[in-house]
């Protein structure tokens, strides 16, 4: 079952990413979607090894695949962090990190190649026989993958530490990722003490092993945890906000498009999964455009409650609004100052209506006088006919 859930963890965490496709030609991305396609691969192959083993003909070859699979993905996340560190890879450093790998790799086929496993298939690591030259052969490995799940979780604390502003998620997903590396640290420790128990033939051994499944289905958890707050939550979010966005936008954008049709851009093919962005992005580009061609008169009160009254049918000769406008610097504030005018504007408009509603009134023929103040001496219809 562990494996399993590794192997599920694993699907979903390249999935997320191959959808994403963010910096997908960089080193980083490289390396942060093949260091979970490799825990995919070696889970699976614990969790098929009956089927591994029959297939590649070879007895227990599913152990090797394992230790292989973990140890690339050790040297993807040792050189995923350098790439994060630096921002610019030394290729020196990532050499150096393929060449411990393969020194690791090298090891355990070794390690493999001289244990007692090519008689038959065993179902368990407990009914396999453990010898001294395995348990030095699994410090060496164990060890590094302590070692490389150390790093990872310093890591993380460095990017939490020194990132002080980050999309909705990142942090939770740091801590988490800690979590699964403090998990990852204990698994090893675990492991490495039931295989020594069991070449002593120790009675602890099969409760050092359980444990030790415990705490890799415990890191699996949080690892899967932290994959879906860096990956899925910040997109869903992000969805969210330009979808709200879009709709608070949209009184002021068809006003400004009614103003001015030459500022309305043409339609093109838009990216698949990408409407809503795109979508934003033109009324955002139209609604610019527009302030730059209606004119204002210059007023010393407030520039958007100008524009607003301008925008609802009273503009006049004067300046283009968006000199009246502060000029937005980043994106945050162009969102900013559009939704402002957005507001502004929604309040005018429904100010004009509720000044209407309240003067309309009904003769006895039901007509509708438009904008006829309401006054409490006015005759009734009824006395107008008498």
């Amino acid at each position: 079952m562990v494996w399993a859930v590794l192997g599920l963890v694993g699907a979903a965490v390249v999935f997320a990413r191959l959808v994403a496709r963010r910096g997908r030609r960089q080193t980083w991305w490289v390396c942060a979607t093949a260091a979970p396609a490799t825990l995919l691969a070696g889970s699976s192959c614990l969790a098929a090894a009956q089927t591994v083993n029959q297939t590649l003909a070879t007895p227990n070859v599913a152990i090797l695949l394992y230790g292989l699979c973990f140890t690339i993905g050790s040297a993807c996340c040792q050189v995923f962090w350098h790439a994060v560190r630096t921002q610019t890879p030394s290729s020196r450093v990532i050499l150096g990190q393929i060449g411990l790998a393969t020194l690791v790799g090298s090891v355990t086929i070794v390690a493999w190649w001289a244990a007692p496993l090519h008689g038959r298939n065993y179902l368990s690591i407990q009914e396999a026989p453990i010898t001294s030259q395995m348990v030095a052969a699994s410090t060496i490995i164990l060890t590094y993958w302590a070692a490389v799940a150390i790093n990872s979780g310093v890591g993380a604390l460095q990017v939490l530490r020194l990132t002080r502003s980050r999309r909705a998620g990142q942090a939770a997903a740091l801590r988490l990722f800690v979590v699964a590396a403090v998990f990852a640290v204990m698994d090893d420790a675990l492991f490495l003490a039931a295989l020594d128990a069991q070449s002593r033939s120790q009675p602890n051994a099969p409760a050092l092993l359980t444990a030790a499944k415990i705490v890799a289905l415990l890191a699996a958890i949080t690892y899967g945890l932290d994959s879906f707050m860096a990956l899925v939550v910040p997109r869903l979010l992000a969805r969210w906000h330009i979808r709200q966005l879009s709709n608070q936008l949209r009184p002021l954008w068809t006003r400004v498009c009614e103003l001015r049709p030459a500022v309305v851009l043409p339609v093109g093919g838009i990216f698949p999964g990408r409407r809503l962005e795109v979508q934003l992005e033109r009324m955002m580009t139209e609604i610019g455009d527009g302030l730059h061609q209606i004119h204002v008169p210059a007023v010393g009160g407030d520039p958007v409650a100008a524009v607003a009254h301008a925008l609802n049918g009273k503009e006049g000769g004067g300046v283009p609004a968006s000199n009246l406008l502060a000029v937005p610097v980043t994106r945050s504030e162009e969102e900013a100052l559009f939704l402002g005018l957005a507001r502004a504007y929604a309040e005018v408009t429904q100010s004009d209506t509720s000044r209407w509603q309240d003067g309309a009134r009904l003769d006895q023929y039901g007509t509708a006088t438009a904008r006829a103040p309401f006054r409490r001496n006015n005759p009734s219809p009824r006395r107008e006919v008498a």
